[in-house]
């Protein structure tokens, strides 16, 4: 339409009175609430303007829309607006050709205002012509609300100063060194004190960091790369237990592989474990050692320092380099060893041990090396006291004083004050023994608002959160505009997640840290095992300063521990529901009191959403039933009965199997649950006259249970507007 008061080039201007309509319209409507509007043949209105200017269509959706006609009113409007050239006039469309089947566009052809084949219209409008705050929130999108920003959101909050008045007490645990003698940092977080009862079983000591970056903690000796007479140069893959060694090919000097399973191997008469490599020295394949690790475990902050350089792991090293182990990566039965090589270039230190003053400086000292005297005394010319630290910086050597030494026995109490965060201290064991202890101690906590918003996320955890790639689960999220990022570690423990953030920061591939993080961890290593690694993950996270994190409890094996006579009992589940000191529900209970604002109850949406389906191994019970008497998740969120061929409402019970073998006799769907001769709480299906038994996975949630924990993270995510 070439109306000025309708389209222009840039757009459509807004008709600002009615009066200016009014002016051009041929004669009076005859609904009162309109000034303007469209009809077809049949009277029916498809276009329309209120008196109050807002623009609406109204179309009914079937196969006749196509044959919308322009009206003589339309037409008398169009002659008094002066427009001659009606090749750009609104006409019938076809619905298979276009999404619309009206039309009003200006001379360049650019759309105005259209109704679609859904019925509704929709107004394209130079954005430089809107009215101010004429845009309301609730007609925005979700994924463009989360890309707004989020500064009238009060969900989005970073950790402050605690007060008195708002602040919480949380929990803060912590781990020492495997050696004795050497200082921990405690974990990150903000707060004024640190303080409680050694719990650890052992003494304790602690002292003010001296802001020192160690990034090796712990010394194991030296590394010759060449010992074995091979070099690990150029990465050509890797091979488990069962794969054909050599490959066939063409090799060259310097060529290798790792091995990655978790269980010996013996090739060329040498001995395999995971991570070890083997590479080919021109004639014929050997394995190159990794540092120390037939003697012990190695653990992340372990360091050698090079005495023959060469390459390994595909990295060259010179003499007096540091070889640096960040941690294990592992997935199921599948073990990777990660090591970088460790810099000083960022101001990074490397503890090697106690020295004695009496004895002098250590010779054949590198820069970026750290010592701890072991006791008062003097050498080169400096003056030490028990526990001050050495340094080698440049070729010179240099003092750092260490603080006055906090001790606290086991099972007294401890008070440390700090500035602003607990990180400011760190902690060994009061007697040096080797060996590692964990305590705990309370915090004071606090969050205040911050405005932040992103709409990415990322996973993080053992082989949880793979459970949340099965097909469609993450869909709803991935609808909603998120990009999802799962990395998931099966079989591996808290500190392997926790390891493999710091080996993704040190490649140089960030964490993600400006998306939400999912934690979900914890399910292969005890409660004790589990609560240091949570401060320290977010620790690496700048989601962390936004508070735009969500921690996952433990969800817990649906597993039947025992037969009472009458029922299965489910230990881990039962002692959840029963707040069982010492069960996984202290997960919970530490999350509620330390993260208030984060954490997600994944058991919990499994029991809300149990309904009235048989509980097969609680015969005569549905799910609702079991869940809200002994707390125990719906079977049908483990067990998937999508592919078996029969219902649970169609199955007839027929009593508890407790012996060996499967049962005989029987009718088609007569089941028992086994309660004794093999894994308890197996389902023995009578399926046309063969008995077959069942054994579902009792650790990780099926397709129903993942879509219930994504749904329910997904309500979450928009209540908070993440």
């Amino acid at each position: 339409m070439r109306n000025d008061r309708v389209a222009r080039t840039l757009g459509v201007e807004a008709l600002s009175t009615v009066k200016n309509i009014e002016a051009v319209s041929p004669s009076p409507l005859e609904h009162d609430e309109y000034v303007f509007a469209i009809e077809d043949e049949d009277g029916r209105v498809s276009l329309t303007i209120n008196k109050d200017g807002h623009i609406g269509g109204k179309i009914k959706n079937d196969s006749d829309v196509a044959g919308l006609t322009i009206t003589d009113a339309l037409n008398e409007l169009l002659a008094v607006s002066g427009v001659t050239d009606k090749s750009v006039l609104p006409q019938s469309m076809d619905p298979a050709k276009t999404d619309s089947v009206f039309a009003i566009v200006d001379e360049d052809n650019k759309v105005a205002l259209s109704i679609g084949t859904n019925g509704l219209a929709r107004f394209n409008v130079d954005p430089n012509s809107m009215p101010d705050a004429s845009i309301k929130e609730v007609k925005l999108a979700s994924e463009v609300v989360r890309k707004l920003g989020s500064g009238n959101n009060p969900s989005d909050r970073m950790p402050v100063e605690p007060d008195g008045w708002r602040s919480t007490q949380g929990q803060l645990y912590f781990n020492t060194s495997v050696f004795g003698h050497a200082w921990t940092a405690l974990p990150g977080m903000r707060t004024k004190i640190v303080k409680g009862i050694n719990n650890s079983g052992a003494g304790l000591s602690f002292r003010r960091r001296s802001g020192l970056n160690i990034r090796g903690r712990q010394f194991r000796g030296t590394y010759d790369v060449k010992a074995a007479g091979v070099e690990s140069k150029t990465y050509k893959g890797e091979f488990q237990q069962a794969d054909t060694f050599p490959p066939t090919g063409t090799f060259a000097v310097g060529d290798y592989y790792r091995y990655i399973t978790n269980g010996a191997r013996t090739i060329n008469g040498e001995s395999f474990n995971y991570g070890d490599l083997i590479a080919y020295d021109g004639t014929v394949w050997k394995k190159q050692p990794l540092p120390n690790a037939a003697t012990y475990e190695a653990e992340g902050g372990d360091w050698w320092s090079v005495s023959n350089g060469g390459y390994f792991d595909g990295i060259l090293y010179a003499a007096n380099e540091r070889i640096y182990f960040v941690g294990t990566q592992a997935n199921a039965t599948l073990r990777r060893r990660r090591f970088v090589k460790g810099t000083t270039a960022n101001g990074e230190y490397y503890y090697r041990g106690e020295f004695a003053p009496a004895d002098g400086l250590p010779t054949a000292a590198v820069d970026g090396e750290v010592y701890a005297a072991s006791a008062d005394g003097t050498a080169g010319g400096l003056i030490f006291k028990a526990n001050d630290m050495l340094v080698r910086e440049a070729g010179v050597w240099g003092v750092v004083p260490t603080s006055e030494v906090v001790n606290a026995a086991q099972g007294a109490f401890v008070v440390l004050s700090c500035t602003a965060n607990c990180n400011e201290w760190e902690v060994r064991r009061t007697d040096k023994t080797n060996g590692r202890v964990t305590g705990m101690l309370n915090v004071y906590r606090q969050t205040a608002r911050k405005l932040q918003n992103q709409s990415s996320i990322v996973f993080w955890g053992d082989s949880m959160p793979g459970t949340l790639l099965k097909p469609g689960v993450l869909k709803p999220f991935t609808d909603a505009g998120y990009t999802c990022t799962v990395n998931t570690y099966g079989g591996g423990t808290s500190t392997h997640v926790l390891e493999m953030m710091r080996y993704a920061i040190l490649q140089g591939t960030d964490v993600n840290k400006d998306w939400v993080h999912v934690f979900w961890h914890g399910q292969n290593n005890d409660n004790n095992a589990f609560y240091p690694t949570v401060p320290q993950m977010l620790e690496l996270i700048a989601a962390w300063q936004s508070n735009r994190y969500v921690l996952f409890s433990v969800l817990g094996e649906r597993l039947a521990t025992s037969f009472d006579g009458s029922r299965l009992v489910f230990a881990t589940q039962e002692g959840m529901q029963a707040k069982t000191p010492g069960s996984r529900n202290d997960i919970i209970e530490f999350y509620k009191a330390t993260y208030p604002d984060n954490w997600f109850n994944t058991r919990q949406q499994l029991l809300d959403a149990a309904d009235s389906t048989p509980c097969l191994d609680f015969p005569g019970m549905t799910e609702r039933q079991v869940a809200d008497t002994y707390g125990i998740p719906p079977l049908s969120h483990w067990f998937d009965f999508s592919t078996v061929t029969w219902k649970p409402s169609e199955m007839v019970f027929k009593g508890w199997h407790s012996t060996s073998g499967l049962p005989t006799g029987g009718a088609n769907k007569d089941y028992y649950v086994r309660s004794g001769g093999g894994r308890l709480g197996n389902i023995i299906v009578n399926e046309g006259g063969t008995w077959v038994e069942y054994a579902h996975d009792v650790t990780h949630e099926n397709l129903t249970g993942a879509t219930i924990i994504a749904n329910g993270l997904k309500k979450f995510l928009d209540a908070k507007g993440w």
